[in-house]
């Protein structure tokens, strides 16, 4: 996948494709449904899919919500589900820009867009003036064409990057996950730590929590981890491990059946169940017995997602 920082005025397409328009957080399933929609009219009309967006980390949009994913996960799902070029835009580039400008110099001849695919709700052009039904009038005015997604729901319930984060901020990430079409994950560099998992018999990897990202709440989570030699069953700790005196807030994982060294090495956890809060123990003995009780239910866990076909 070809990824191209997009500037008004001084970037313009190589050929044609057809253009999915949004901010994609999460790229959950709505946001596959339209990728769907525009990969249909690619394929239709012999061209490459697009998508114009913008970086997660762009703290002009949206500035109270909390990123589901940072840009690199973003352009990862995108790759995954068969996106040929992502134009990548800072907001303040296009934010001046009058929506039929927007419309018919930036997307139809700039980045050539023979078609434009975007959701019932996509707004776009200075004070974001201009919605859907704009979109598909500029887009007719110059012979091109813009598809509309409508609303989608799951369970009577609207598929939105609002809707997952609600979950996830209460710990469901089992149906947070159902709207992602895929777990939701916590990444980071594996850095050392204090080694007391080791001393208790379950050595663990640990990662800072990313900041600007959205945080589950603090909790122990039957998780599943990916390495070099392929996916393991995990329990992880999200918190600050008060049964020792408080450490700042870091993810904990212990991988199931996994003796290795992935010091230095980027992870990525993905949360399958909430198992409980977490607490303080009066014992390193009842911490113990506690880990190995929330170390088989997790392996029940990641046992059970295997079965249904979700590895």
């Amino acid at each position: 996948m070809e990824c191209i920082t997009y500037c008004p005025g001084r970037v313009s397409a190589a050929r044609p494709s057809v253009i999915a328009l949004g901010f994609f957080d999460g790229v959950h399933l709505g946001h596959r449904a339209l990728l769907r929609l525009a990969r249909e009219k690619a394929d239709g009309l012999g061209l490459p899919l697009s998508v114009f967006t913008f970086p997660a980390e762009d703290e002009n949009i949206k500035r109270s919500a909390h990123r589901l994913y940072d840009t690199e996960k973003k352009l990862s799902l995108l790759a995954s589900l068969g996106v040929d070029i992502v134009y990548m835009c800072e907001l303040s580039a296009v934010s001046d820009i009058a929506a039929e400008d927007f419309a018919k110099k930036s997307l139809a001849e700039e980045l050539l867009a023979a078609v434009s695919v975007c959701g019932f709700n996509y707004r776009f052009g200075r004070g974001a003036a201009g919605d859907a039904d704009a979109l598909c009038r500029y887009m007719k005015e110059i012979g091109r064409e813009n598809l509309v997604l409508a609303p989608l729901y799951d369970g009577g319930e609207l598929l939105s990057s609002r809707a997952v984060r609600a979950y996830l901020k209460n710990g469901d990430v089992e149906r947070a996950s159902a709207l992602l079409g895929a777990p939701y994950t916590l990444s980071g560099a594996v850095e050392g730590g204090d080694g007391r998992g080791r001393s208790l018999g379950f050595p663990t990897v640990n990662f800072p929590l990313e900041k600007n990202r959205l945080l589950l709440p603090s909790g122990v989570y039957a998780t599943a981890v990916r390495t070099a030699e392929g996916k393991f069953a995990s329990v992880t700790n999200l918190g600050t491990c008060p049964t020792f005196g408080e450490r700042v807030l870091h993810a904990e994982t212990h991988i199931c059946d996994f003796t290795g060294d992935l010091y230095g090495e980027t992870v990525e956890v993905e949360f399958l169940k909430r198992l409980r809060d977490e607490k303080a123990f009066s014992s390193k003995d009842a911490l113990t017995v506690q880990i190995n009780i929330d170390k088989k239910e997790a392996m029940e866990v990641y046992k059970a997602w295997q079965e249904a076909g979700r590895n």
